[in-house]
């Protein structure tokens, strides 16, 4: 098989994700922490216009609808958070250059409403607006908010995701680009024959369109999209723009890139449309030592109980194998656990920060329990600039997602350390040369899309992605795809769109 090749990108994607008390559960304990901004709209905006300041290319905004506290942290993440809409078109005004990306879950919302939000906010903006897609919520509660008895089956959940989606692209696209007119004399504010029903029937959605808003800045707003089975491989290749990765390792990612982007390729699609964002929780200083200290303190500072079920879950062994203060090394063979697999990835990020393994598993439990499904990276400005080079360079990532471990001197020291040396190496843009999110990401305005078919001649369509055909799908089962195994999601975050 031939390889899809990694796209030369012209610059880091650099991205943060927005939360008010920090993106761990008990980095609000912090010293440095500011507690008082979880719904202040000042501190909000400093943080975006901060970001923009360090020429960030997208403010993120995770959401989940589960309000329960059933996992560690579960009020702190769940809780408190701003709605990625609500708080867009809050900024939408209030920035001028970064793009702002808000979450939406397809099987809690509507397709025809998440398109009328993402294209006001797109005109709002100027442009500058994307939509995070997330389907389902394997292990939440959040079906009990929605009326639901059960959770959603995982295949239902994606056959509503695959249909939410081409549906949210065809409305994108319900008007054509020359719209408006604006004929005083003549009585023609706009071009009626500018807008198409779209006229869906599907399994979940039925549909008539057109949108009752004209077509964005961006023709279409850019897709993002997270998850870790086939399925989500499949509707990532089909629609998404930007996939937020796991992170296993340098090997492990360039493979995980490249059939990722080989789906892609079978959809009709150009591999250069197709991005590759890794989240890192990241602690750094002006010293080594200081970045340490910020990173024990906010382990130190852990409410919640110590459980070995849920320690117990990461490294798939029994429970009662595990005691707070029994060594993990002299409880299991390390060096048997599988390469890249989900155990062995969080022990060695531990040991990398520790120095080794000679660690408890409550020591492992506070980790667990604040790093979520991403990497910690904690040191001086060069040793994590050297983190980040080396993931990009080597093409194991296009961009990285921050997500500060408190606010709001965590990520203010990251635009103040850490990316003036990205810039200094020629990595990270020193100035923005673009005005729209496409532009930042380094995609092109697409046409519309069933006019484009017609031009054409084709009377199969094209798909919404802009390559392949409309009916086409992936093909072949996940060995066939040869996509690698991602590390399963830490049981506390499934559900999050982070």
């Amino acid at each position: 098989m031939s390889h899809a090749p990694r796209p030369e990108r012209d610059h880091l994607i650099l991205a943060v994700s927005y939360w008010p008390t920090g993106a761990t559960n008990s980095g609000w304990r912090s010293r440095s922490s500011y507690t008082g901004g979880i719904f202040d709209p000042g501190l909000l905006a400093e943080t975006a216009r901060l970001a923009e300041r360090g020429v960030f290319d997208y403010f993120f905004w995770g959401n989940t609808e589960d309000s329960s506290n059933a996992n560690p942290g579960g009020v702190v993440r769940n809780a408190f958070q701003l709605n990625g809409f609500t708080a867009a078109a809050h900024l939408a005004g209030l920035t001028s250059r970064i793009g702002l990306v808000a979450s939406v879950n397809t099987t809690y919302s509507d397709p025809y409403l998440t398109a009328q939000l993402a294209s006001n906010v797109d005109h709002l903006s100027r442009g500058r607006f994307g939509v995070n897609f997330v389907a389902g919520a394997p292990g939440g509660a959040a079906h009990r908010n929605f009326g639901h008895a059960e959770r959603p089956d995982h295949a239902d959940a994606y056959t509503r995701a695959n249909e939410y989606l081409e549906v949210f692209t065809r409305l994108q696209d319900s008007w054509s680009d020359d719209w408006f007119v604006g004929d005083k004399e003549r009585g023609r504010l706009f071009a009626p024959e500018a807008a198409e029903p779209i006229d869906f029937v599907g399994e979940h959605f039925r549909v008539a369109g057109p949108l009752n808003a004209p077509r964005s800045p961006q023709g279409r707003v850019p897709i993002l999209h997270a998850g870790t089975s086939q399925e989500s491989f499949e509707l990532g290749a089909r629609y998404a723009d930007v996939r937020f990765s796991p992170y296993a390792s340098v090997e492990w990612n360039r493979r995980y890139a490249q059939d990722q982007r080989e789906l892609a390729v079978r959809q009709g699609r150009s591999p250069e449309d197709y991005a590759f964002v890794v989240g890192a929780n990241i602690y750094v200083a002006e010293t080594r030592a200081r970045a340490r200290e910020l990173f024990e303190e906010v382990q130190a500072g852990l409410v919640e109980r110590f459980s070995p079920a849920l320690v117990a879950r990461h490294l798939g062994i029994e429970a009662d194998r595990v005691r707070a203060q029994s060594r993990v090394a002299a409880a299991l063979d390390i060096d048997e656990l599988p390469a890249g697999g989900t155990a062995r990835a969080l022990l060695d990020d531990f040991a990398r920060i520790t120095g080794d393994y000679d660690f408890t598993f409550d020591d492992l439990f506070r980790f667990a329990a604040n790093k979520k499904n991403f990497p910690v990276v904690v040191g001086d400005p060069g040793d994590v600039a050297d983190w980040i080079e080396e993931g990009y360079v080597s093409g194991a990532f296009d961009g990285v997602k921050v997500f500060p471990p408190f606010m709001r001197s965590a990520f203010g020291d990251f635009v103040d350390f850490v990316v003036p040396e990205l810039q200094r190496r020629g990595i990270a843009r020193s100035s923005y040369t673009s005005d729209t999110l496409r532009g930042h990401l380094g995609l092109p305005r697409p046409a519309v899309l069933r006019r484009r078919a017609e031009a054409d001649g084709s009377a199969s369509g094209v798909a919404a992605t802009g390559g392949a055909k409309a009916g086409a799908t992936t093909g072949g089962s996940s060995a066939e795809a040869g996509a690698p195994a991602p590390p399963a999601p830490a049981p506390e975050l499934q559900g999050v769109n982070a």
